[in-house]
């Protein structure tokens, strides 16, 4: 699909130094229309689209649309309500669903062991169920495409049925299908969050250095880089930081640029499927024997060892073996990748044997090929797409290779985004020896920045976006009014310059947003709740009433009994809770005296132990994959984190009836199994036993106000009706 941006002069690959084939996009005999994606800096992306509106007409332009159908979740809640069941007793049913089909809820409720767990009452809702099945893959609703955009070249009112949506945009109802069925045109103008990254990173270093760094001018042959790619240590890059990647990447141990491609092509649903990933590692490490079933094939196959991975491969075998013009081969490409029928597909094949025996090539070899080609083509990857992919994926490693602060701090900023939570970033992070500092609202922009003071890689200044509760409008006042008025010199100050709602400024006190003032937060707390009702603004940004006179705050203040300092527990917790973050320790590192009754290994120590070995790893589930798998059983992948690293763990369908509930209900667990090594660094651990090790609630240590108050500055409230006197004997100490 982006064949042609290959041939742009902004394009990130040359198309003839990568064997890329154009006729794989466009050529003479293609009868239907080629499909164009083109991703840009999320943060931009409205500014392309509006250049489309304003260059085709607004009559012309219209967001291709998506049909939603019922699955599990939405039927069970849609056959509920219609039922007259509460939202409430839906919801307990539905939640726990994974998210399948809603034609597979009875199967689930036997198969999957988070469901058949449940302890589910269903005694009155089997017809709830059965009508929930019959409405599966039904049409819930029409949404907006993730990108799409339909462009005509007339109004489209005379071409495609339109309407509003909830926010003013007009779509199509055509859907993508549809749309190329009538052969009209559409683009995909995708926001790619990491090059939003890429930017932030850029600007972090030229800020710093004081010059600009050419991206597109990086040399492909780092050797930093590939290190870093076959050290596994990949969170935040692109296309390369999941488990499956990670693993693939300590098997394959890639040394130039091609490896990249064919890492990002072969890590797809069907070579995993069919296997082919072994045979490429074995053949590339020459532990297995590169064979072709004709000499004409090295050329095409030489690269990759034999076998075949991409789309591009299959035309030229066609071409190389039976004499098909490239366009042809595309075709033979196009119609064994969709269903057909086994004599439609006899006929193409008997087709295949008879051209290539007009070019001398015997008739069993001839078979052999096609059957190779017929194999591969439904499920290779398309060249041109992972040189694009692989180029943008060398880009990340090389700026976490040479600038992790910088590069890292962009990640955080263009959070959500990637396989994993902002905490994993950050502890990364901190393993590539860049220091998480909280937000400050004297210091912090409205993304993460980079303080080289205490630390010549960089510590990454954690932005005000990252604030729990933090809206635009919030952040705007903050940073303008600074830009105005200078730093804030208190929090009374900056109360009454910002008028930010009062939960913000909760959120801030707890993040250590004010530590410069050199007050506590459990006294900031107190403050902020003492202040006039005209200063501190409500959650809508509006003034209150007065409560208060100013000056009353000071002797308030001197009424506060002697607060506990905060625990390090209640810190990490607190962070977490607003920043989703841990700006101090790792979150892990509160079970250390847990596992070393458990005996459990450390991520780092697992290299030391043997193939086979029986062990037993802990960690924080940061991420679970439940993939289709060839046999039809159940397995579901999982990452740990503990304090060190990250553990990938398989769980297959033994252990996963036996213990798959815990792995959705358990934030931390202890897996027993046996470790698997199959490659210089490419280390998981089968599970045998796994559980559960309780979560943040089992560290709550500190004395806590009464529950039933709401926000800190509640239960701060009625903590100060509670204290008469500084040292009082009703002393309550506020839990944050």
């Amino acid at each position: 699909p982006t064949a042609p941006n290959e041939s742009l002069p902004s394009a990130p690959s040359i198309p003839s130094a990568r064997d890329l084939l154009f006729e794989r996009f466009l050529n003479p005999e293609r009868r239907n229309m080629p499909d164009i994606d083109v991703d840009f800096d999320t943060r931009r992306r409205d500014e392309v689209t509006k250049y489309i509106y304003d260059t085709y007409g607004a009559e012309r332009v219209a967001a291709v649309c998506t049909v939603n159908t019922f699955r599990a979740r939405s039927a069970i809640r849609e056959i509920g309500r219609a039922l007259g069941f509460s939202d409430e007793e839906i919801g307990r049913v539905a939640s726990v669903f994974p998210h399948i089909r809603a034609g597979d809820i009875s199967e689930a409720l036997e198969k999957y062991p988070e469901v058949r767990d449940a302890q589910l009452d269903l005694s009155n809702k089997r017809l709830l169920i059965e009508l929930a099945e019959e409405i599966s893959g039904l049409p819930r609703h029409l949404s907006v495409h993730v990108g799409g955009l339909l462009i005509g070249t007339r109004p489209l009112t005379e071409m495609v049925p339109l309407e509003l949506a909830n926010k003013g945009i007009v779509i199509g109802q055509f859907d993508k299908d549809d749309v190329e069925a009538l052969g009209l045109v559409k683009m995909d103008i995708l926001g790619l969050r990491i090059h939003s990254a890429i930017v932030d990173a850029l600007e972090h270093i030229e800020a710093h250095e004081g010059q600009p760094l050419d991206i597109e001018a990086l040399p492909l042959d780092d050797e930093p880089t590939y290190e870093l790619l076959r050290s596994t240590h990949t969170v935040g890059l692109f296309q390369l930081e999941s488990p499956g990647q990670r693993n693939l990447l300590g098997r394959v141990q890639p040394t130039n640029f091609e490896d990249i491609i064919a890492n990002i092509s072969l890590f797809r649903p069907g070579p995993v499927q069919a296997d082919m990933i072994t045979p490429y590692i074995m053949r590339r490490h020459g532990l297995q024997e590169v064979e072709y079933p004709h000499p004409d094939l090295e050329p095409a196959l030489g690269s990759t060892f034999g076998v075949v991975i991409y789309q591009e491969q299959v035309l030229r075998i066609a071409h190389a073996i039976a004499g098909f013009s490239l366009g042809e081969a595309d075709v033979l490409r196009r119609m064994m990748t969709h269903d057909i029928t086994p004599e439609d597909l006899e006929e193409i094949e008997e087709h295949f044997v008879l051209r290539s025996g007009e070019r001398g090539v015997r008739p069993a070899v001839a078979r052999e090929i096609f059957s190779m080609v017929r194999g591969f083509a439904a499920y290779g990857f398309n060249k041109a797409h992972a040189a694009c992919f692989g180029k943008v994926s060398y880009q990340t490693a090389w700026l976490k290779a040479h600038y992790p602060a910088e590069f890292m701090a962009g990640i955080l900023s263009s959070q959500p985004m990637g396989f994993y939570p902002p905490r994993t970033v950050a502890e990364d992070a901190k393993r590539f020896g860049c220091g998480i500092l909280p937000p400050c609202v004297n210091r912090s922009d409205d993304r993460c920045l980079v303080e080289y003071e205490r630390n010549p890689i960089g510590d990454i200044r954690l932005g005000l976006w990252m604030v729990r509760g933090m809206q635009e409008r919030s952040v705007d006042r903050i940073l303008s009014e600074r830009r105005r008025g200078g730093e804030f010199a208190s929090l009374e100050d900056f109360c009454v310059r910002t008028s930010v709602p009062g939960p913000v400024v909760e959120n801030l006190i707890l993040a250590r947003a004010f530590e410069f003032t050199g007050l506590p937060p459990q006294e900031l707390l107190w403050r902020l709740s003492a202040l006039p009702g005209d200063v501190v603004a409500d959650r809508h940004g509006c003034q209150q009433s007065p409560t208060l006179s100013y000056e009353d705050v000071d002797d308030l203040v001197g009424m506060l009994p002697s607060l506990d300092p905060m625990t390090e527990v209640a810190r990490v917790a607190t962070d977490l809770h607003v920043l989703g973050v841990s700006t101090t320790r790792n979150p892990f590192s509160f079970w250390h005296d847990r596992l070393q009754e458990l005996g459990v290994t450390p991520s780092v120590k697992l290299w030391e132990r043997e193939n086979g070995e029986r062990v037993r790893v802990a960690g924080i589930i940061v991420s679970r994959a439940r993939p289709p798998t060839r046999s039809g059983r159940t397995a579901i992948f999982i990452s740990l984190e503990d304090e060190l690293g990250l553990i990938d763990v398989a769980v297959f369908e033994d252990a996963c009836q036996k213990c798959g509930r815990v792995l959705y209900t358990s934030p931390v667990i202890c897996v027993e199994g046996k470790l698997t090594r199959m490659g210089a660094l490419d280390l998981s651990v089968t599970a045998q036993n796994v559980i559960g090790l309780g979560s943040w609630e089992d560290f709550r240590l500190a004395p806590q106000a009464d529950k039933t108050l709401g926000s800190a500055a509640r239960r701060n409230e009625h903590a100060k009706r509670q204290t008469p006197a500084r040292g009082g004997e009703r002393r309550q100490i506020a839990y944050y």
